[in-house]
């Protein structure tokens, strides 16, 4: 604690004297200003243009935490090998983010430098991501056999993501709504506003992104309502295109791909196979979403989705 403290006093020129430690992140007060002091795990080569995005998005919405670069101008300071960013932090709220923490509101100019963050390209990076696990999978058969009646069904329903994600793009033309936003990569049990607001985490990408990585994060931590989604669906601004965006996410299983890689790397199956228990559950939640959706935009119908419900 004391080196960390240190490090603070000489590479950013704050003489601290209390500094608290919580989940691996470093808190502390200067001059009436609260401070966040975390490790930077993510590619350095973006880190230019989340600092870019940070200072455009900081203007419209003061939440958001604002990097501060160092003495030396640089991003990030290293200390015992380990990379950490310091940012002035304006919410400081701990508690788990919910479904309605989610505007999709913070509108972003995209311009070269702002580029490398732009995910919005869904449907390439899917077929790549696709072919990868089915590259791995069908070249240790013996080894994943088990897991090999859902990784097709997975596969499929990815595959039909693809498809309805392409036709809504072809289909309808992008209003206003459609404009890229700022947004995140993943939503997990732990993510708290404190999360939410760090422009470390953030990505550019389709308001639908949010909406509907949160939807499945539901669904996997098992702590779902679907009054409360259906709520929140019904106020949320969206064009017809916007809404065929989010079912095609939906429909995605990018909890099951982030899983199944967790799963090669370490070779722990179980948090996979319980999952993989759960899949006429989730075939019957993406039912009902469906409907949810379907109560205020006419999105092309799933024929097999519906005949489960």
């Amino acid at each position: 604690m004391i080196i960390v403290k240190n490090f603070i006093n000489y590479y950013y020129q704050l003489q601290i004297n209390d500094i608290h430690l919580s989940n691996g992140k470093y808190f502390f007060r200067y001059q009436n200003q609260s401070y966040l002091f975390k490790p930077f795990y993510g590619d350095f080569s973006y880190l230019e243009a989340i600092y870019d995005l940070n200072q455009q998005i900081v203007y419209s919405n003061p939440f958001y935490h604002r990097i501060v670069r160092n003495k030396d101008r640089s991003l990030v300071t290293v200390i015992d090998g380990k990379a950490y960013v310091l940012m002035k932090v304006n919410h400081l709220a701990s508690e788990p983010i919910s479904i309605f923490d989610i505007k999709g509101l913070d509108y972003v100019q995209v311009d070269k430098k702002l580029e490398v963050l732009n995910m919005f390209h869904w449907t390439n990076l899917w077929e790549s991501k696709i072919d990868y696990f089915e590259e791995q999978i069908f070249s240790k058969v013996s080894e994943y056999y088990s897991i090999l009646p859902t990784f097709h069904y997975f596969i499929g329903l990815g595959e039909n993501a693809i498809l309805y994600v392409r036709e809504a793009l072809i289909n309808y033309e992008a209003e206003f709504s459609d404009q890229l936003v700022v947004s995140h990569r993943r939503f997990y049990k732990q993510t708290t506003l404190i999360d939410y607001y760090d422009p470390t985490e953030l990505i550019i990408d389709h308001k639908a992104r949010d909406v509907a990585e949160y939807i499945k994060f539901l669904f996997v931590s098992g702590d779902y309502d679907m009054d409360v989604i259906s709520s929140y669906l019904g106020r949320v601004d969206f064009s017809l295109r916007g809404a065929c965006l989010l079912f095609g996410r939906l429909m995605f299983p990018s909890f099951y791909f982030d899983q199944l890689e967790i799963c090669m790397v370490h070779g722990d199956y179980e948090a996979l196979k319980r999952l993989c228990d759960r899949v006429e559950e989730y075939q019957l939640f993406l039912a009902d979403v469906f409907y949810v959706i379907t109560q205020r935009f006419p999105i092309p119908e799933v024929l097999w989705l519906l005949k489960t419900n």
